[in-house]
């Protein structure tokens, strides 16, 4: 650096500010989202809240702790992460055959903080397939040297996580993984190949499961009953018309007094459309638009490899949650368990989310140093 400034493009000016404001905003709308469900189920309208500030703040020590150590480091050791996130995966399984419950394998439960393994994951799978495509050249292109160690890799916790049951997640890490393979080289008739045997067994696997069955057909309006399975996103749309197009104000919504289930976490969105309308609603879509264009300009300018898929792939991560969880709420996809990212309350995301943050502020500090000329805008 030569101890001079560096310089910056405006486009991380402007990624800085969009994830300030979505953090900010979203803290705000937890609060307001929040309030009745937590005076119900802890005598307090704060409690959601001040849950999530602590988790909020651990996440920024996470984050400066990730900031301060070259990114570099955890490819150096992505096998031992790798098989301690498979140790984090399996270790719910373990807890309830030791105590005899029948609990969803979801959650590492400490006693002082309650970890989701698929999060972890989250992490592991972004460093791993920088790493994996990083370290391949013209050996992309072969299917037994390219695609199918990564995804046998990648595919046994994605199965346990599925298996979990945490089904939705586990479609997503494997969207994650496979579009940053193809974007890596990997061919796309080979991941074509690869994933119908996939998409077969998952359609067998929702078939199977009532529950799982009862909300496809809720998408498909196949079953509309409106206090059964279809509840929830009938309560989420009347909640999203009854904020047209300024919404009712903030902390005014009719629908987060316990009509509306999980409005703190999976349909958070629900409740900003309501209480700041359609203009609202669309300037959440705005900052994380803005995100993604910002951290496509990034990858295309971080000059070594590894740091360009680990952009690419905390990217993708933020723009698919963030995709299927506003989807889910308007009825496009059907009913997930999704948060929206630094919006949802939801500690392990936000926390693995602060990690990945510093990580990729990392990338930007070592990417542009003051002997790189860029135009600002």
């Amino acid at each position: 650096m030569n101890g001079r400034t560096a310089t910056y493009p405006g486009y991380v000016l402007l990624l800085k500010l969009s994830l300030a404001l979505l953090v900010l905003l979203g803290t705000i709308m937890l609060f307001s989202a929040s309030s009745q469900i937590s005076l119900e189920r802890y005598g307090s309208s704060n409690a959601y809240f001040l849950h999530h500030l602590q988790r909020l703040f651990m996440a920024v020590l996470l984050g400066i702790a990730c900031y301060l150590i070259d990114y570099r480091t955890f490819r150096k050791h992505i096998r031992l992460i790798y098989i301690l996130t498979i140790v984090a995966v399996i270790l719910p399984f373990i807890q309830n055959m030791i105590s005899g419950r029948s609990d969803p394998a979801r959650w590492i439960r400490t006693g002082v903080l309650t970890i989701q393994t698929a999060e972890i994951l989250r992490f592991t799978l972004i460093i791993y397939l920088a790493t994996y495509l990083s370290s391949r050249k013209e050996e992309i292109i072969s299917y037994k040297q390219g695609l199918l160690p990564a995804l046998i890799t990648l595919g046994i916790p994605i199965l346990l996580i599925a298996l979990a049951p945490d089904f939705s997640t586990a479609v997503i890490l494997l969207l994650i993984t496979c579009i940053v393979l193809y974007v890596g080289g990997i061919p796309l008739k080979h991941l074509l190949v690869t994933t119908l045997p996939i998409l077969l067994g998952a359609f067998v696997y929702v078939r199977i499961s009532d529950y799982r069955w009862n909300r496809v057909l809720v998408y498909l309006g196949k079953e509309s009953n409106i206090s059964g399975s279809s509840y929830q996103i009938n309560q989420s749309l009347i909640s999203l018309a009854n904020g047209r197009l300024t919404g009712t104000g903030l902390g005014k919504s009719m629908l987060k007094n316990l009509y509306l289930p999980e409005a703190h976490t999976d349909f958070i969105y629900s409740i900003i459309g309501e209480e700041w309308g359609f203009l609202g609603a669309g300037f959440f879509i705005l900052l994380f638009v803005f995100i993604f264009i910002s951290l496509i300009r990034l990858s295309m300018d971080v000059r070594d490899m590894y740091g360009k898929y680990i952009v690419f792939g905390i990217n993708i991560s933020f723009v698919l949650y963030a995709l299927f969880n506003m989807g889910v709420t308007v009825g496009l996809f059907p009913v997930t368990g999704l948060p929206m990212p630094f919006v949802s309350y939801s500690g392990s995301q936000l926390l693995v989310n602060g990690a990945l943050l510093g990580i990729l502020f990392r990338i930007i500090r070592e990417t542009f140093n003051s002997e790189t000329v860029y135009k600002t805008y």
